[in-house]
């Protein structure tokens, strides 16, 4: 399997989640940050906890931010999907919050908005509106 579940930030790396490589910075990639890359190491065979159609059965287009959405310390991910070929919606987006090391969805007890289908094709997270809180643009 190629999901992993305890996050360490390094200099260089790979992180394979959703059965797909992608490079990751920890608050989007904002004009002036530097990205870094991100590995996750397998500890546990349930390291995502979410619909089996969002895990490596998912192969279709995406755009991944990371931040720590809830504010517990740990690094959390947005993903947002596009069915690729169209302009209205089909997929929709998912909140991965780190719980005790398990990807979780909780998209629709934190983010109902992000579920509704949309075909986002790019996720920005900075903070933008003084609550420093993140924000996803």
């Amino acid at each position: 399997m190629s999901v992993f579940s305890r996050m360490t930030m390094m200099a260089k790396g790979l992180w394979v989640l959703l059965g797909i490589v992608v490079i990751l910075t920890p608050h989007g990639n904002l004009s002036g940050q530097t990205p870094i890359w991100l590995e996750w190491q397998r500890v546990s065979d349930t390291n995502i906890l979410a619909d089996p159609s969002l895990g490596q059965a998912d192969v279709e287009e995406k755009d991944f931010a990371t931040a720590d959405f809830d504010l517990d310390g740990d690094i959390d991910l947005i993903c947002v999907r596009k069915l690729p070929y169209t302009t209205f919606g089909s997929r929709a987006n998912v909140l991965f919050l780190n719980v005790d090391g398990v990807m979780t969805d909780q998209t629709l007890e934190l983010a109902p908005d992000l579920a509704i289908p949309d075909n986002s094709r790019d996720v920005q997270v900075g903070e933008f509106n003084g609550d420093l809180w993140p924000d996803l643009i």
